[in-house]
Parts: C-alpha cells; sequence; structure tokens
C-alpha cells in the first residue's frame, strides 16, 4: 500500500499501511544488518542505501533504537529475536556510554572509547527510556540500575532551563528549554517572591502541572510539587483534601491545538475545570476563593466593536465553547455558595517568552519575539489584522489582584473581560522598528496562512472592559510598553 498526500484514509486501512511499513521497510532497512555484531551498538551513520558513512555511535540512536526493539518485544509479537538483536545495544549503553561521573557520552567509537564528551539532555532522555523498556522485556536489573541512576542524575539538570545542553540543536538566546507553563511559572515566582495575596500570608504552596515545575526559586515555607493529569478526577480530589484558602485554574489546551484535537481539548479545558468544582463540592464548610482563567474567545462574530460587557457570550470554536462552559460553571458554583469564583477573560499575552505554544494566536508573539532575538519570524496574516493585548506581566497583575478584590463588588456575574490594548499587526511591527531596528523588522516572513487568517478574522478586536476598569485592572497603554517590559524580563534590558 502507498500512502498519498491528500488521501483519507480510514483507521483501519492507516492502521494497515502503518504496520506494514513498519514490517516490511523500516524494520529490514535496520535490523540486524546495521548491528555491530564484534563491538556492540547500532551504526546509526548510514545513507539511504543502507551504506555505512561512519561507526561512530551517536548515544540518543542507540537508546532509540533499544527502545524499538524492546517495544516490540513488549507490546508487539513477543518474538524473542527483538531481545537478540538489542542485547549488543544495550550493552553498550551501560558498559561504554558513561563517564566516571555518570554523564552519558554524546558518542562512541566503533569500539567503545569516547568520541564526543558529553552535551546534550537528548542522549540522556532517549537512554533512560530505551534502558527501561529493555529492562522490561528482559527483567535484565543492570539496565534498570542505571536507567533509574541516569534519571535521578538528569532530572536536577532542568532547574535551571537556559542552560540545559541540547546539542544537535543548541538552545537560542532568549529561550527556555523543558520551560514550565508560562504564566503558571511566573505566577508561581511572584507567590514565592511576595509570599502574600493581599493581606493573607502565604504559608503553604503547592503547584501542578502535567509535568512537575522547574527552576523556580525556594519557598520558604510548606511546599509541594505535583505532576499529575487535572483531567483525572482523582487528581483534582487530592489536591482539594489539603484544602487551599486560593485555587489559580489555568488549565488549558489553546486555541489551535483544542481545535485540532477534539478530545484533548474538552478533557483539559472542560472536564479538568468540572472535576475541579465537584471536588471542592464534596468538601464540608469549605468555600475556596477560585481564579479561573478564560479567555476572549467566548465572543465569536457577530459582534459590535467595541464590545461592551453585557454582550452575550458568542463561540465560535472549540476553546472558545470550552472556555464559556466553565464560566458558567463557575458562576453557578459560586452561586450556590460552593466557592467563590472569579473569571477572567485574558487578552492575548504578547510577549509570550520561550518556544511558541499551538495557539493560533501564537504569530502575534512570533513576530516580535523571534526578531528581538535575531531569528526569522513567520506572519501568516496581513498587517490590518487588529487584536487585544497585555503583556505577561499585566496577566499576572491581572490574576493576583483577581485573588484578593472584594468580590461584592464584582456581583453575580463573576466573569470578567480585562482591559487590554487594541493594536493591529501593522503598530506592532512599527513598534519593533522603534525598539530594534530595521534589521530585525527585515526578519519577518509574510507568508499566509488560510486557515490562521479565517480563525483570527473570528476573533473580537477590542473592548469596553470598563467593569474590570472600575475594580482595578489596568494593561499597557501602547506597543512600545509591551515590548520594553519583554526585553526587561526575558532579555535582561535595563529598565
Amino acid at each position: 500500500m502507498r500512502l498519498t498526500t491528500g488521501i483519507r484514509l480510514s483507521w483501519p486501512e492507516l492502521r494497515k499501511f502503518l504496520h506494514q511499513h513498519l514490517t516490511e521497510h523500516v524494520l529490514p532497512f535496520w535490523f540486524p544488518k546495521l548491528i555491530d555484531q564484534r563491538y556492540g551498538g547500532l551504526n546509526n551513520c548510514v545513507q539511504d542505501d543502507g551504506t555505512i558513512l561512519s561507526t561512530e555511535k551517536y548515544l540518543w540512536s542507540q537508546g532509540r533504537a533499544l527502545w524499538v526493539l524492546s517495544k516490540l518485544f513488549n507490546d508487539i509479537d513477543q518474538n524473542p529475536k527483538w531481545l537478540e538483536i538489542a542485547d549488543p545495544i544495550a550493552n553498550l549503553l551501560t558498559d561504554y556510554g558513561r563517564t566516571t561521573e555518570r554523564e552519558w557520552y554524546f558518542s562512541l567509537n566503533a569500539d567503545g572509547t569516547p568520541a564526543k564528551e558529553p552535551q546534550s539532555i537528548y542522549v540522556d532522555g532517549f537512554c533512560i527510556y530505551g534502558l527501561t523498556e529493555y529492562a522490561k522485556a528482559t527483567g535484565h536489573s543492570k539496565s534498570l540500575d542505571v536507567a533509574l541512576e541516569a534519571y535521578a542524575q538528569a532530572s536536577p539538570k532542568l532547574d535551571d532551563h537556559c542552560l540545559v545542553r541540547t546539542m544537535p540543536h543548541p538552545i537560542p538566546t532568549g529561550y527556555q528549554a523543558h520551560g514550565p507553563l508560562m504564566l503558571g511559572c511566573k505566577l508561581a515566582q511572584r507567590l514565592i517572591q511576595d509570599r502574600m495575596i493581599g493581606e493573607h500570608e502565604i504559608t503553604k504552596l503547592t503547584l501542578t502541572d502535567i509535568t512537575t515545575p522547574k527552576g523556580l526559586p525556594k519557598f520558604q515555607g510548606i511546599y509541594a510539587e505535583h505532576a499529575m493529569d487535572m483531567g483525572d478526577p482523582g487528581s483534582a480530589k487530592k489536591l482539594i483534601q489539603q484544602r487551599p484558602d486560593f485555587i489559580f485554574h489555568l488549565a488549558a489546551v489553546v486555541s489551535g491545538e483544542a481545535e485540532a484535537d477534539f478530545e484533548k481539548g474538552y478533557r483539559v479545558n472542560l472536564d479538568s475545570t468540572r472535576y475541579l468544582l465537584e471536588a471542592i463540592r464534596t468538601q464540608q464548610d469549605y468555600c475556596p476563593r477560585v481564579i479561573f482563567t478564560s479567555t476572549i474567545a467566548v465572543f465569536g462574530v457577530p459582534f459590535p466593536n467595541p464590545i461592551p460587557d453585557t454582550h452575550h457570550r458568542t463561540p465560535l470554536s472549540c476553546y472558545g465553547t470550552q472556555k464559556a462552559i466553565g464560566e458558567l460553571l463557575l458562576a453557578d458554583y459560586s452561586r450556590r455558595g460552593i466557592l467563590q469564583g472569579i473569571g477572567l477573560r485574558l487578552p492575548t499575552i504578547c510577549i509570550r517568552p520561550g518556544l511558541p505554544n499551538k495557539a493560533a494566536s501564537s504569530f502575534f508573539s512570533g513576530i516580535l519575539r523571534e526578531p528581538l532575538n535575531g531569528k526569522e519570524a513567520v506572519l501568516p496574516v496581513s498587517e490590518d489584522v487588529r487584536h487585544w493585548h497585555a503583556s505577561p506581566r499585566a496577566a499576572i497583575r491581572f490574576l493576583l489582584h483577581a485573588a484578593s478584590i472584594d468580590l461584592e463588588l464584582v456581583g453575580r456575574d463573576c466573569n470578567l473581560t480585562l482591559p487590554g490594548l487594541c493594536a493591529s499587526v501593522k503598530e506592532q511591527i512599527e513598534a519593533l522598528e522603534r525598539a530594534a531596528g530595521k534589521d530585525a523588522v527585515s526578519l519577518i516572513r509574510r507568508e499566509p496562512d488560510h486557515f490562521i487568517e479565517r480563525l483570527v478574522y473570528s476573533w473580537p478586536e477590542s473592548f469596553e472592559a470598563e467593569k474590570a476598569r472600575s475594580l482595578g485592572f489596568k494593561a499597557e497603554k501602547d506597543f512600545d510598553e509591551i515590548i520594553r517590559i519583554y526585553m526587561e524580563d526575558e532579555l535582561g534590558a535595563a529598565s
């Protein structure tokens, strides 16, 4: 079977194609002919016709091959030939793969002697999961011991995201590797720094994400980190048993990803919210403050410009729909006295640090962040597109203000549209030129994306946000200020 671009296969057809391609093409190309029978390991530097270009053995390839072979045995057909092929790779890794300080070499020579010194966290990752899968298949205790020891050695490396070595793809200046959720990380840093929410001292702080947060300053109090899926109802129950006074619920699969992965969007954006609220409801004599992050995508065309606070929700995307349902749940649980809820319809956060996320709005940050770091950026829409923005610094102010505000002033409609800056893409680029010159602007490449254009043109451009402004929420006045904040907070520019 041959897969042709543009042909839509059914799930059984796709599964058949992938299985056939794996068994008839991929596996015969590599195994066993590219296994080094003399010294062990896999010859991974080869041409498309199988000609060996170099006998240097890169360890991420060894770990990846070991995982594939072990996974074939564990989950596909339990054929012992896979383990016979895997054995010399596992032996190479356990016997020769690490320095005396237990760091993984980047590569080895054919005979197992060191070729390139340690220089990549990717090697740690591939070797750990390769050896773990192999130990599962064989019961080989040495492989498991090495994997566990390597995991313990690798984890602390992630505490400083900017210094993690990631060859052959070094981290560009101004980026982070393995970074936690952007707003969650910045909020945690402020809470740790201030140790106060309004007039309330923070004596205990619990952080929860799909992965354990790393690189945060030390909290002077009771502190816990949890890596768990909030789409699992048991996760919320476990956390709420601690009865926190303030809960910042930031969990989100953003716009583009929520549209592309329907089930994931509803599980993360809606189910996790419902499970959290239900876990609170089951606690006796407990009524915490819940700060829920929503989105301006709860509004869809047609709408007035600017949109008043009284405008009804009309979402036209999965993300907007999921967040709109969350808003209604938050208001109802608050009305019943189960919790003290406040929902914040955040503007698009710009300039986001780090790598682009899967939001359709990601380019708003990218066309500024990338040029400010000397990198090329893609602009998928026309310069006349207008949108509603606020900086990460403003977003953290919004969250902290919402945690301490008198909810009697907010009233029964506890979901607020927050202030922002209405600006066109053209105005963004003009501010970039003022900050970094024409050379930075020249790094923006126009490349229209009709999917993103259609999505963005259905989004609102500006809001009155009168209620939130009257309650003390404030955003930036122009993009010069937003760019200055990014340069101060992420590039170390002087204020």
